[in-house]
């Protein structure tokens, strides 16, 4: 069994994976279980890594990204960029009608060519404490059916808002944020409002 706590620190993952996985290939491991029931998450970059380990094709963990824009998204913009030459990302996103939503849909992450990874089955322990890039992490191990996903449904959504944009409200002077990006995992649609739906409780 392997069981991650969270998924913070992509080096130190990387460092266990290897070392994991190379354990698991010595032993002729067959059967394979991951507990990510009570992992908050942490750093997307930390799920790719595990899923080179399982998949062997390429795959993609967010499958698009639906960014409306609005003039405080503008106004951070220019703030970040003062002093600076913009991009061509940027003159769009500047030359976009507020209330437009752009969609872009992310590439598919390329398969390294890794020694030791894992062919056997594998099944996947989640829970309502399975958050954030867990999460996400999860439902693409569901999506491309590598294995059960079992317990509970996570908490954290298939569905997630980010990339906030700071406001002040006129009359109060109180500060907050505005999200401006809506990220669907892969194999989610704009109505799917839950967490990753396990095969067998």
């Amino acid at each position: 069994m392997l069981k991650l706590d969270d998924f913070q620190d992509l080096e130190k993952i990387k460092l266990f994976a290897d070392s994991a996985f190379s354990d698991l290939k010595n032993k002729k491991t067959s059967n394979l279980i991951i507990d990510l029931r009570n992992n908050l998450g942490g750093d997307s970059d930390v799920g790719d890594y595990l899923l080179q380990y399982l998949l062997d094709r390429p795959f993609r963990q967010d499958d698009r990204v639906l960014e409306k824009s609005s003039q405080l998204l503008k106004n951070r913009l220019l703030t970040h960029r003062k002093g600076k030459i913009l991009s061509a990302e940027d003159s769009t996103l500047l030359s976009r009608a507020d209330g437009v939503i752009d969609t872009v849909k992310n590439q598919d992450e390329e398969i390294l060519q890794l020694p030791n990874r894992f062919g056997g089955k594998v099944f996947l322990l989640v829970s309502n404490q399975t958050f954030s890039s867990t999460a996400d992490f999860a439902q693409a191990f569901s999506h491309y059916k590598r294995g059960k996903v079992i317990c509970e449904e996570t908490g954290g959504l298939i569905l997630s808002f980010g990339d906030i944009v700071p406001a002040t409200l006129p009359e109060t002077k109180l500060p907050l944020v505005v999200s401006s990006k809506l990220y669907l995992n892969i194999g989610a649609n704009e109505h799917d409002w839950h967490g990753v739906l396990p095969d067998c409780l």
